[in-house]
């Protein structure tokens, strides 16, 4: 993983300031950031939430993003906002589930 701990409380920090991020959250990193022996890329996080919280979310996603930057300057973040509840059935979700890394530790996912 190309990620180091700094970087993670950042994005959890930068998160988790915003009251309308539910503490049941769950924050995963994939994409590129997870193969060590992968260069560049930005950085590709999914935000896990229950579904009474996602159409908030979505509309407050710039914000989340800004603020993630805020913390890690300015590195191309990608977020992506799913429910907990029908991530399984989700295309997205399925062909990236394999290589999810868990960044927040309140969370049931490995």
């Amino acid at each position: 993983m190309r990620f180091s701990p700094q970087e993670k409380n950042k994005v959890i920090q930068g998160l988790f300031e915003f009251s309308e991020v539910p503490s049941q959250a769950e924050v995963f990193l994939f994409g590129s950031r997870t193969d060590s022996a992968k260069l560049g890329g930005d950085i590709d996080l999914l935000l896990l939430v229950p579904l009474i919280n996602l159409n908030i979310l979505q509309s407050i996603k710039p914000r989340l993003i800004v603020n993630i930057k805020k913390y890690l300057g300015e590195q191309k973040v990608d977020l992506t906002i799913l429910s907990l509840e029908t991530c399984q059935n989700d295309p997205f979700f399925q062909s990236i589930e394999s290589q999810l890394i868990r960044l927040n530790e309140n969370n049931r996912r490995t």
